[in-house]
């Protein structure tokens, strides 16, 4: 199991229900008046805001076979906030379960509404190497962010899959 340990601590941050905890106020991409009513910046200006992660449902299989719950480590899955900002700058902080900050990285995104996709951009703080992760979005206003994320690897011959299902409410 130290295996499906140390691929959560890569995966976790890629996680996040949320719970928005900023003001729907100061936020939005500048729009033209025609694009006022337009479905999709509507999309985006929910996005933008403050997300802290509420609850989660995790799913791991090992070459197809899921892993039973207790087999799995999940005490690095800790808080965690996305902050998606105008300009697709996303920053993901997380926290340790004192709730003080841990780490934080600032990254790029790009959300394409049409196919419910938020594909980010980062640099590993350990390897320096660059990685995309992507984001499928379930449902999203200006109060609730619902989305997965999954990703597989590889072990030699064993092929380690986990997928999360996160929900989010937002924070008055």
């Amino acid at each position: 199991m130290k295996k499906i340990f140390l691929f959560l601590s890569v995966v976790s941050l890629s996680f996040a229900s949320c719970n928005d905890d900023s003001s729907k106020d100061d936020v939005g991409l500048p729009v033209t008046p025609e694009e006022n009513n337009n479905e999709e910046n509507g999309k985006q200006q929910a996005l933008q805001s403050k997300w802290e992660v509420q609850s989660y449902i995790l799913e791991a299989t090992k070459n197809g076979s899921p892993i039973p719950a207790d087999e799995i480590d999940t005490e690095n899955l800790v808080g965690m906030t996305f902050e998606f900002k105008v300009g697709g700058v996303l920053i993901i902080t997380e926290y340790d379960t004192f709730g003080s900050e841990s780490s934080s990285i600032t990254c790029s995104y790009v959300y394409n509404t049409a196919k419910n996709k938020i594909e980010y951009t980062a640099i590993n703080p350990q390897t320096g190497t660059k990685y995309t992760k992507t984001l499928t979005v379930k449902y999203l206003d200006i109060h609730n962010f619902n989305f997965n994320t999954t990703e597989e690897q590889k072990d030699g011959k064993d092929i380690y899959k986990v997928s999360i299902d996160l929900n989010c409410e937002t924070k008055n």
